[in-house]
């Protein structure tokens, strides 16, 4: 913590040049500057913003935290997200510590925002909007931060001032108390999207898009942080009936918000970085900057394609999954391998050997970095579908598409497709995916909420309140609608219970949010306690060496409420003198 606040001056004030959030600065700042205009004021909200950068790209730390959960797993010899996979974690090492100190560099870029609201001049009733809106989007970051820190390590520090530098831990009910309190500010003080900044708005599709959270933001978190707080460990089960509430109010006013659910065709093939999915995201990406500013959770290359393999879906959750149009999306279940001679040498005995009338694929003679694919007499629309070979000029050879379960694949897994595409400012198919340099280093914009989750969160809460009626059974066949599968729609009359509909929800959203959708799988494993029923099931304790053999990995802790909540990083433990929380002994209090 002391770390932290010693850096506050310079990280706090680092402004943001991306061509979405932008400011062109003519001085640099400083602290008795900040004070002296609105504008002024607001170079301070767009630091807060830099931390979805600078700490939160660099380590993939939401896979380390979050790939416990049933729905993924990684490649359990590599690198730390292998303790996490297998629940045996070490307090030393560095993904851990970023995880850590990137939350609470926002928490305290948040702060420095709210506290010196009041020291901000204005003189319009224009003035006092804008000030109103940086600090409302203060108290949402703020709140966002604690919510993130409390699910991951329960009990924790809960600083709410830029100088402090206590060691104190608060309990995790004081810290959702706070989120509450700071989240029903964001709602009162942020704009409609119609009155959003100009400089923070952009258009897709003829329509617009805030982008920075509003109104309509700050009550759909606090639908999920109701939601989250009516399970384990605070079990407050009154609060289903407001998560129910909050997320009704976002419905009723979909349009104004432009929410709505995008076509499962569209929602992941990088077409439009802001739509009406979106409830709020970050809008950052290195194609446009230079600089990897979206955490890159989603991207991950396939081992066979020159990848790491980090990430791939879990087999028993994959087969469960429901068929139909979405999981053709979510899944990527080719996977590309280098081609057999047999199967070069019969493309080279068709087109001949001049690479000029070769099937390939070509970098449209950019760099690496800026590359946008082409690809030249072939059509990946069939021909990848046929496994017909393609030389890849990327790297150098000649690719053919198989099944995830070939023998001939590394890893023999399904892989997540989601936010996997070719270039992301360009419309391709989905199913041509595969990754440029930038794409893998920063995607595109990363969605912290979809619309479809204030349905699902609305759904469940208003049954769980004891309200299970049309209303719910409405909200989950949108979802279940737009997914283009074949169970057809919900009835009212297929439920005996609230809890019987509740496990249907909780399968809806695993199958609507799986894949490292910022921990979403795993937030609800926790709040309904089945971490340790859906692991039982995981039938990916395989690795799959070049044998092509499989070789059982077993978990080194079976899962219990001990591994809950994270470890406290190292430093802190000797920087700031903090202990573990175990959540099996006391889950709420220090």
């Amino acid at each position: 913590m002391k770390k932290i606040s010693i850096l506050i001056v310079t990280v706090l004030l680092a402004v943001s040049c991306s061509d979405f959030l932008k400011e062109d600065p003519k001085t640099a700042m400083s602290p008795d500057k900040v004070y002296q205009s609105v504008t002024a004021y607001k170079q301070a909200v767009y630091s807060m913003y830099r931390i979805y950068r600078t700490y939160y790209t660099k380590s993939n730390d939401e896979i380390f935290l979050t790939i416990g959960s049933d729905d993924i797993n990684s490649y359990r010899n590599e690198w730390d997200w292998g303790q996490s996979d297998k629940f045996h974690q070490s307090d030393g090492i560095s993904r851990l510590e970023d995880a850590w100190e990137g939350a609470y560099f926002g928490l305290l870029r948040a702060n420095f925002v709210i506290e010196n609201g009041d020291n901000v001049p204005t003189n319009s009733v224009t003035e006092e909007a804008l000030k109103n809106n940086c600090l409302g989007q203060g108290y949402f970051q703020r709140a966002h931060w604690l919510f993130w820190l409390a699910k991951f390590w329960g009990p924790v520090p809960m600083p709410l001032i830029t100088t402090d530098i206590g060691a104190e831990k608060r309990s995790v009910a004081d810290i959702y108390d706070q989120v509450i309190s700071d989240l029903e500010q964001a709602v009162a003080l942020l704009p409609y999207p119609e009155n959003q900044e100009a400089e923070w708005k952009t258009t897709s599709d003829g329509k617009s898009f805030s982008l920075v959270p509003h109104k309509g933001s700050a009550k759909a978190l606090l639908a999920q942080v109701y939601l989250q707080s009516a399970g384990w460990p605070l079990k407050r089960t009154e609060n289903y009936a407001k998560a129910a509430q909050y997320a009704k109010e976002v419905i009723d006013e979909q349009a104004r918000f432009n929410f709505g659910l995008v076509s499962i065709d569209r929602i992941w093939t990088g077409e439009a970085f802001f739509d009406e999915e979106t409830i709020y995201g970050v809008p950052f990406s290195s194609i446009n900057t230079g600089e990897n500013y979206t955490m890159h959770v989603l991207n991950d290359q396939i081992e066979d394609e020159g990848g790491w393999s980090t990430n791939m879906a879990d087999l028993y959750f994959f087969e469960r999954f429901p068929e139909g149009r979405r999981k053709e999306v979510t899944f990527q279940t080719t996977v590309w391998v280098k081609a057999t001679e047999a199967e070069i040498e019969a493309v080279r005995s068709q087109y001949g050997s001049e690479q000029a009338g070769w099937p390939q694929r070509n970098w449209n003679g950019q760099t690496y970095e800026n590359g946008e694919y082409t690809w030249e007499n072939y059509d990946p629309d069939t021909q990848l579908e046929k496994g017909d070979p393609f030389y890849d000029v990327r790297d150098r050879s000649w690719r053919v598409q198989v099944s995830w379960d070939s023998p001939r694949t590394l890893r023999r897994h399904p892989f997540y497709a989601k936010n996997r595409f070719d270039d992301c400012l360009s419309q391709h198919d989905w199913k041509t995916r595969s990754l440029n340099g930038d794409e893998w280093a920063s995607g595109v914009l990363q969605r912290w909420m979809r619309y479809a989750e204030v349905l699902l969160i609305y759904a469940e809460a208003k049954a769980m309140s004891g309200s299970l009626d049309q209303s719910c059974i409405d909200a989950l066949n949108q979802v279940r609608a737009r997914a283009g599968e074949p169970r057809g729609l919900a009835q009212l009359g297929d439920y005996a219970s609230a809890q019987d509909f509740q496990r249907d929800i909780f399968d809806e959203r695993g199958w609507e949010f799986c894949g490292l959708e910022y921990g979403t799988r795993w937030s609800d494993l926790l709040r309904l306690e089945k971490v340790e029923e859906m692991n039982a099931h995981r039938l990916s304790n395989e690795v799959w060496p070049d044998t092509r053999e499989p070789k059982e990995q077993a978990l080194v802790n079976q899962p219990s409420k001990k591994y809950y909540y994270f470890l406290v990083p190292a430093i802190e433990k000797s920087r700031a003198g903090l202990t573990d929380n175990n959540a099996e002994t006391n889950p709420i209090e220090p």
